[in-house]
């Protein structure tokens, strides 16, 4: 895990001492998505077919799956259709986006309201901190699918985040040297110039990244079994 030009850069690898194949590995996982001070809303938005789509994540969060095969209300957004998705507010939120290329595997951004609703006729999320005593969280974790065999090794494809800031969001996709066309370098998440410490909801929510990533990764280490 890496802070530079393009964000918070994620690069991770997995190897297989089970006897199974892992399909699956969801990292990192952030724990809850919490709406910014002063905001009422939050929004996913995506590439689409033309345009943007948009799906509502708070006050209500839209399911995606129905409620069958699915363990709570779940939006998922598959790359290469969508290389990025953002976490959006009307005035600020946060960008991620799968800058590699070679579109080695599949990730899903996937998004979800746990434990569920608290009015599931209209999609409500609960409006207090937990219910029937299980924190209320709206999950957003990337969803690796590797597919690695017994005693295999595997990458996981790369991917960035950064905050984004300001009404009517404007998005540049880089080229794979990490440049947008027309700019003088490297590409920075769009209305960030600048990655200062503060007391901003855009900065905790980066150190928040920070402090869950770090944490999965020293607890895989400690679990890891032995390859002597």
């Amino acid at each position: 895990m890496t802070l530079g030009e393009q964000g918070l850069s994620f690069e991770s690898e997995i190897a297989n001492h089970s006897p199974y194949v892992v399909e699956t590995v969801s990292y990192p996982i952030l724990g809850d998505l919490a709406v910014p001070a002063g905001e009422k809303s939050l929004t996913r938005e995506n590439l689409n077919y033309g345009g943007m789509r948009r799906a509502a994540l708070y006050p209500t969060f839209v399911n995606e799956r129905g409620y069958y095969g699915v363990d709570y209300p779940i939006q998922m957004v598959p790359t290469p259709h969508s290389p990025f998705v953002l976490v959006a507010t009307d005035q600020q939120g946060l960008y991620a986006g799968a800058h590699d290329t070679t579109n080695r595997e599949l990730i899903e951004w996937t998004f979800e309201l746990k434990p569920g609703y608290e009015d599931s006729l209209n999609e409500k999320v609960p409006g207090s901190k937990t219910i029937s005593g299980h924190a209320v969280s709206v999950v957003f974790s990337i969803t690796h699918f590797p597919f690695a065999a017994a005693g295999e090794s595997a990458p996981l494809r790369g991917w960035s985040c950064g905050p984004t800031k300001g009404a009517g969001i404007r998005v540049l996709m880089p080229t794979s040297n990490g440049e947008v066309p027309g700019s003088s370098g490297p590409r920075r998440p769009p209305g960030c110039s600048k990655y200062t410490p503060g007391s901003s909801s855009i900065s905790i929510l980066l150190k928040m990244i920070c402090v869950c990533a770090t944490r999965t990764c020293r607890r895989l280490a400690a679990t890891a079994p032995s390859t002597g």
